[in-house]
């Protein structure tokens, strides 16, 4: 479960932090400054993955503007813009009737496209400026229930929104459903929960979509044969799962 702590500057503008989390101290700051700057609407900085031991880095090389009526679809194309709210800025008129949904996972995800259709400019800036915790809790890291499905609706929704409205992204969608589908698979795989229905569900989505998986590239030779796999030999696919999860050394914070 998040909790989320709203950040005003002014009054103005809007942020937002997961408890576990921790900022750069002159982060809002920053964020804040860039924004003024820039003029843009919402602004997006990096980050590290804080795992026990070790950091991993996760930026843009230099900062980027994204402008126009484009912004989302050139956002929702790219590996440094993505849906989680905790490293950015926004300014507050932004969220003008746009509530996270309750009782559902993944709300920032839920409220993307309400949020940044709204957003004349957004700035991506190079330094990072937050510090998000790895956590065991994650989805692979708890058993299984069927309100991890959520993800899978939500992409679902993205995937007739963008199909509708940003056609040329479509394909960026489809790869997104794809990915959650296998996601939850993994889940309830390694959970060893007793879903087998589901998990007949999940197989047969990812099968339907086999021609434009191995078609595509936007999955590389490794992801197609492992969606292959999932597709044609769930006992094998588990069973290499369950060694590769085994042989990963977890260095998440206890």
């Amino acid at each position: 479960m998040l909790v989320w702590t709203f950040a005003h500057l002014g009054g103005d503008f809007i942020a937002f932090v997961d408890s576990d989390d921790w900022l750069e101290p002159d982060m809002y700051e920053t964020l804040h400054d860039k924004m003024i700057k820039y003029k843009a609407d919402i602004v997006n900085c990096g980050y590290y993955r804080e795992y026990k031991k070790y950091r991993e880095k996760c930026a843009i090389g230099q900062d980027s503007v994204y402008m126009g009526a484009d912004v989302v679809e050139k956002s929702y194309s790219s590996p440094y813009v993505c849906y989680a709210v905790w490293f950015k800025l926004y300014r507050k008129a932004l969220f003008d009737e746009v509530r996270f949904p309750v009782g559902k996972n993944y709300e920032d995800m839920a409220i993307f496209f309400s949020v940044f259709e709204k957003a004349e400019k957004v700035l991506i800036i190079s330094e990072c400026l937050y510090h998000y915790r790895q956590r065991k809790s994650g989805i692979m890291a708890e058993k299984f229930n069927e309100k991890q499905l959520d993800i899978i609706y939500i992409c679902r929704e993205h995937l007739n929104y963008v199909g509708k409205k940003y056609p040329k992204s479509l394909d960026v969608a489809k790869k997104k459903k794809i990915s959650s589908e296998k996601y939850i698979l993994n889940a309830i795989l390694i959970s060893g929960s007793n879903n087998s229905h589901l998990v007949t569900e999940l197989r047969c989505e990812i099968r339907i979509k086999l021609k434009f998986i191995l078609c595509t590239d936007l999955f590389g030779l490794y992801e197609k044969i492992i969606l292959l796999l999932v597709t044609s030999n769930l006992w094998l696919y588990r069973k290499l799962l369950m060694m590769k999860r085994k042989s990963v050394k977890f260095d998440f914070f206890e």
